[in-house]
């Protein structure tokens, strides 16, 4: 299993490639955070063996009531967003998954289609997260 610490990528390798990669990994741990690593300007591109699929869910740690919706990317009764998302992109497929959708401490969020998936945390205000979040990933 990998655990990858935030201190993993350098703003050098993500302005050289444009995206971290874990390759050959079958399961890990990613933190989530609203600057690099793991934005959108600095994604996680995860690959496992071609036959795989990868599974995603969320792990969450000291969770604060979320600003906005708990259940859903709109909230209920009156437009507005979530503040965070997940977003998975398999080729020319984006799937945009609400943050505020966690429940407990682990809630599976995505499973793929294929064996290469790119995620990333999307911020769409300016508040900070809500306590601490892993991106648990497993082929």
């Amino acid at each position: 299993m990998l655990s990858v610490p935030a201190a993993a990528a350098t703003s050098n390798w993500c302005s050289t490639h444009g995206y971290l990669t874990l390759s050959g990994q079958q399961d890990g741990y990613i933190p989530l955070s609203t600057t690099s690593p793991g934005a959108r300007r600095c994604p996680w591109k995860i690959d496992v063996d071609p036959n795989q699929r990868i599974e995603f869910s969320v792990l969450a740690f000291g969770l604060r009531q979320f600003h906005t919706a708990q259940t859903g990317t709109r909230r209920r009764g009156g437009g507005g967003y979530c503040a965070w998302s997940l977003v998975f992109e398999e080729g020319s497929n984006d799937v945009e998954e609400s943050l505020c959708r966690v429940s407990g401490k682990e809630t599976v969020f995505y499973t793929s289609t294929t064996s290469s998936v790119t995620a990333y945390l999307l911020h769409k205000q300016n508040q900070p997260l809500p306590g601490v979040f892993l991106l648990k990933f497993k082929g």
